[in-house]
This record gives structure tokens, C-alpha cells and sequence, in this order.
């Protein structure tokens, strides 16, 4: 055991070399180009205090601003992390230097709560193929039409469900997007209310989006990898994951084809719940604040469909404005805002800035489910009890995925036509 006097000497010692250390580090350049410019770091933790904040992409894209340029650099013990915040670049490095730029770093803490599955985090080698292969096959654009009896059925649950309780609108799209992507993936037909597999999925999600965020300090201590792992297991109905094991068992002998199944499964899981709920509730609040657009797109239902049912993806080809709302709505609040942490493999420069070496379901769930409200709903803001506005702000949560934040709004039968039709699919629910 060190005493005192020793202890904080060789704690002195260790922040002096750490510093050093450090500071050679950031001094480095590639081609003899500087770093992209970034906020000045403090010692040993780099700039740790001013990249952990609840919006990151804010707060890159204010040093963007303030700073003049389309990529910023911070560090956080001594990781360097370049912010690419244009089109212009990010087309440039991740499409004309996609070689250099496909792969992911290794991060801690996203391996301790076995988060590696994901394409999105997994580094570019074998396992990140396989997987992709997989998801290839299944999700295609040609794949697409295979799983529109499915969202249709889960929309419809959607118009049901609003008509006897309006006010539960984002429990009623989680529960809706929930069960059809566990029923694809795991053949796993969710509970209504408080499904123990939902929650554990929820809270895996939960989870990774503080290990996943650029700059994470849990990722900077590759110590952590010495506590013990807690895995579970588990079995499921015939899915996309049971035939995925059955079709690769020759090809995949052995636990690495279950493996690589349970993983795309994984994928869609991620990929389709979270997002797909975050656009469909901003969709919700877009309405609430246009009314002009609501009522262009409802006469654009009105003409091609008809009052007496609710939209098909057979209409899909002939109503092009509520296509437009959906994308619009998809650009104006990225459900990702942050695109994943990615690695480069060797020493680059862009426009003589040094960068060192280190839906086809969702989109069609999104809008079977926004034309089929717009179809027989009329969504505007809330109001209290003075029959006033309640305001609706335009925020949004943190985190990899991010949600619009709590807001109130009034979901209501657009008139006596749609309110026979909610009443007839009350009453014939298929």
C-alpha cells in the first residue's frame, strides 16, 4: 500500500504524463493539415464537460456555427471524435470514402450490455455481413408487400383503439408498432398492457442509448470489460428468426447460425419500434399545428378512397401529398438526429482539415397508420378547461432515438360519415 505522501505523488505523476500523453496526441497531424477546430480541452479529460449534454447535436451544431466549419473535434480522455455537420461532407466522406469510413469503433460499454449485434455499432468485418445478408434478404423493397396484411391490421388496431381513448395516442402507436415488429421478427404476439418481453426490450434500448452517444465516458476505460457479463436466453414462435436459423443451418453449422438469426431479429427490433413511434407521434404533432396541410391531405383521402373505408397500400401510388406529409414530417425531426459513432482506418484530410485514422417497413408502417387517422380523425391542439389552446411545443428528448416531447392534442371523429365507420370497424375488427 502506498502511504499518503506517496499516493499523491504517484497520482501527480500519472495526471503529468497523462497530460503529456494527451497533448502529443491532439498535436498530431495528417498531411501536415491541422484538426478540425473544437473547443479548447482541459487536461486529461478533454472537453468531456462540454460534449455531455442532454441534445449533443445541438451542441455540435452551435460549434459549427461558431466556429465556421463543417466539421468540429472535441475529445474525452483522449479520444478524438470528428463531427461531420454538412451534407457537402458527409456525402463526401462516408459515399466517396465510404472504404476508409464503414467501420466502428469499439466502445466498452455497448459490448458489456451485448449491444454488438446491432449493424449500426457493429465493426465491418464477417459478423457485420452475415447479419447484413439477412436483413438483405427479409427487408428488401420487393420483401415489402409480404407485411402489408400485417401493418394494416395493426393501423386499424390504431383507429379502434382512439376512438375509445383519445388521449392515449403514444401507448396506443408503441403498443401498435411493438406487436407488429415482435410478431415479424420473434412470432411473439404482444400483451396489450405490460408484456414482460416489451420491457426488457425497452429497457436493453434504454440502455444503449447512453453507451452508443459520441463521447460516452463509459467508453473511455476499457477496464470495465472485466465485470461479468449476465446473458439470457430464450426460444421463440415460427418468425423471421426461426426460419433464418433453419434456412443457415448447413450454411452456419453449430450456435453461429442461431446466433447470427437472433441478432438480424435483434436488428429489426431496433430499428423499427423506436423510430417508426418517434415519426408517428411527430406526425400527431405536425398535424396538431397545420391544420391547412390536415385538411389538404383529408381531401386527397376523400377523393381517391372514398368515405366508406380506410385507406389500402393500393392507394398509396395515387395519394402523393400525404406521402409528402410523411416525408416531411420524417425531415423536419430526425427520429436519429446523431448518425452512429464511426471509425476511420487510416489518416485523412478533408478541405485541409486533418481527420486521424481511429426502411422499406418502418416508412410503410408510418404511413398506412397517419393516412388511416387522417382518413377518420381530425387531430388539433388540446384545450383547457377555459376552452383555450394549450400550446404545443416543438422540442424533442435525448438520446441515440429521439421523441418529440410530451404535448397534448385532441383526437376526434372528423364528422357523423367517419363516425360510422369507426363503428363499423368496431364492431367487424377484421
Amino acid at each position: 500500500m502506498f502511504d499518503p505522501p506517496d499516493a499523491w505523488t504517484f497520482i501527480l505523476w500519472t495526471l503529468i504524463l497523462s497530460t503529456v500523453v494527451l497533448l502529443y496526441r491532439n498535436s498530431k497531424r495528417c498531411y501536415g493539415f491541422p484538426l478540425p477546430p473544437g473547443p479548447i480541452p482541459f487536461p486529461v479529460i478533454g472537453n468531456v464537460l462540454s460534449a455531455q449534454t442532454r441534445t449533443p447535436w445541438v451542441t455540435y451544431a452551435e460549434w459549427s456555427r461558431k466556429y465556421n466549419s463543417e466539421l468540429v473535434s472535441f475529445t474525452v480522455f483522449g479520444q478524438m471524435y470528428i463531427v461531420v455537420n454538412s451534407l457537402r461532407a458527409a456525402k463526401e466522406i462516408f459515399e466517396t470514402r465510404s472504404a476508409m469510413y464503414s467501420s466502428r469503433p469499439y466502445m466498452t460499454m455497448v459490448d458489456m450490455i451485448g449491444w454488438y449485434f446491432n449493424l449500426g455499432l457493429l465493426p465491418y468485418g464477417d459478423a457485420w455481413r452475415a447479419r447484413r445478408r439477412l436483413l438483405h434478404l427479409r427487408l428488401a423493397a420487393g420483401r415489402a408487400p409480404s407485411y402489408f396484411p400485417l401493418q394494416m391490421q395493426k393501423s386499424a388496431e390504431v383507429i379502434r383503439k382512439l376512438y375509445d381513448d383519445p388521449d392515449e395516442v403514444l401507448s396506443h402507436m408503441r403498443v401498435a408498432v411493438t406487436s407488429l415488429t415482435m410478431e415479424i421478427a420473434y412470432g411473439h404476439e404482444v400483451a396489450p398492457k405490460d408484456d414482460p418481453f416489451v420491457a426488457l426490450a425497452e429497457e436493453a434500448v434504454a440502455a444503449v442509448s447512453d453507451a452508443a452517444l459520441p463521447g460516452a465516458i463509459v467508453n473511455a476505460f476499457p477496464f470495465l470489460s472485466i465485470l461479468v457479463a449476465v446473458k439470457a436466453q430464450g426460444t421463440a414462435r415460427p418468425s423471421l428468426a426461426s426460419s433464418w436459423i433453419i434456412e443457415n443451418k448447413d450454411s452456419h453449422p453449430g450456435a453461429d447460425a442461431e446466433r447470427v438469426a437472433k441478432d438480424a431479429s435483434g436488428i429489426i427490433y431496433v430499428g423499427g419500434v423506436d423510430t417508426t413511434v418517434a415519426t408517428l407521434m411527430t406526425a400527431v404533432r405536425a398535424l396538431a399545428l397545420n391544420p391547412t396541410v390536415q385538411a389538404n391531405a383529408q381531401a386527397e383521402i376523400d377523393g381517391v378512397v372514398g368515405r366508406s373505408r380506410l385507406p389500402t397500400f393500393d392507394d398509396r401510388p395515387d395519394l402523393p401529398y400525404v406521402g409528402a406529409v410523411i416525408r416531411e414530417v420524417m425531415r423536419s425531426h430526425q427520429a436519429l438526429p446523431l448518425s452512429v459513432v464511426r471509425t476511420v482506418e487510416k489518416d485523412d484530410a478533408y478541405m485541409g482539415m486533418s481527420i486521424p485514422k481511429g426502411q422499406h417497413l418502418a416508412e410503410a408502417t408510418a404511413w398506412i397508420t397517419v393516412a388511416s387517422v387522417l382518413a377518420v380523425y381530425t387531430v388539433s391542439k388540446a384545450k383547457n378547461t377555459h376552452g383555450d389552446e394549450i400550446p404545443v411545443e416543438v422540442a424533442a428528448s435525448d438520446g441515440i432515438v429521439s421523441h418529440p416531447s410530451p404535448f397534448q392534442s385532441s383526437i376526434k371523429p372528423r364528422d357523423a360519415v367517419a363516425e360510422t365507420l369507426l363503428k363499423s370497424l368496431r364492431k367487424n375488427p377484421s
